[in-house]
């Protein structure tokens, strides 16, 4: 996995809630802001200029401890009729420079002034219409959802995204209260078993370490699929391997029966 993909994955992965038909437009839209927030409201100045200022003021509080002990050392020393120490009389003027400088540099840092340029409002509100929209669409018509339709295989490869940025790639999970999902082959085919829960979603099947020849189903009513086997992909199929099956909130191994 390429470095970029670990940052991505955990980004992926805290989307993975969202219904699939939301994600990438969620993603769109959380790209824009941060490309905004870095280009055109000047997000790295503003942290910049908040540390150099976090540090200056560390740097006045530490200049404080000395100052104070020499105050105190010097007050017990005229109440004793005694001059001030010559090191602390030093120690106080050095420190006292020093923390004016940094409480000016703090100061003229507080007046920095940043680009003001307006939020893309209407590319924002387009994505998330877009992205409302393909929910209810999707949702409502699962023939338009299915890996052979044209809006089945778009969302097809922004699954195939999230595999590539290794969304995912360490949690192994089972919705609560369901049982495991099934594989179980038969002459020609190989049957997919799931929850009901999972009606109208697309599933990922997908043999550990191939993830090249995973395919991509439309669970029915019941949360089933059918694979059917032919000559192309008869050598990927063979009972007793394990499988990796893939839906919303749902991520398992399952061996082939």
């Amino acid at each position: 996995m390429i470095v970029l993909g670990s940052p991505l994955g955990w980004l992926l992965d805290q989307l993975s809630f969202l219904p699939l038909w939301v994600r990438p437009w969620a993603l769109s839209l959380l790209v824009l802001v941060a490309f905004w927030l870095l280009f055109f409201r000047s997000g790295p100045k503003r942290l910049a200029v908040l540390a150099l200022r976090v540090l200056l003021v560390v740097g006045v509080v530490v200049l404080t401890i000395p100052l104070a002990f020499e105050y105190t050392s010097t007050r017990r020393r005229r109440a004793a009729g005694k001059a001030p120490a010559q090191a602390g009389a030093a120690v106080s003027d050095v420190a006292e420079a020093v923390s004016a400088n940094l409480t000016d540099a703090d100061r003229r840092l507080a007046k920095t002034e940043y680009p003001n340029k307006g939020w893309p409002r209407k590319t924002m509100a387009l994505l998330a219409g877009a992205g409302i929209l393909s929910w209810i669409v999707f949702a409502a018509s699962p023939a338009l959802a299915a890996p052979t339709a044209v809006g089945g295989k778009a969302y097809g490869w922004y699954r195939n995204f999230e595999h590539w940025a290794g969304a995912g790639s360490t949690r192994i999970a089972v919705p609560d209260k369901e049982a495991v999902p099934t594989l179980v082959g038969r002459k020609s085919d190989v049957i997919l078993s799931t929850s009901p829960a999972h009606h109208g979603e697309l599933a990922q099947v997908s043999p550990v370490g191939q993830e090249k020849r995973a395919v991509q189903l439309l669970l029915d009513r019941s949360g089933n699929a059918v694979i059917h086997v032919t000559r192309a992909n008869a050598a990927t199929y063979v009972r007793g391997n394990v499988y990796l099956i893939q839906a919303k909130d749902l991520r398992v191994l399952v061996r082939l029966q």
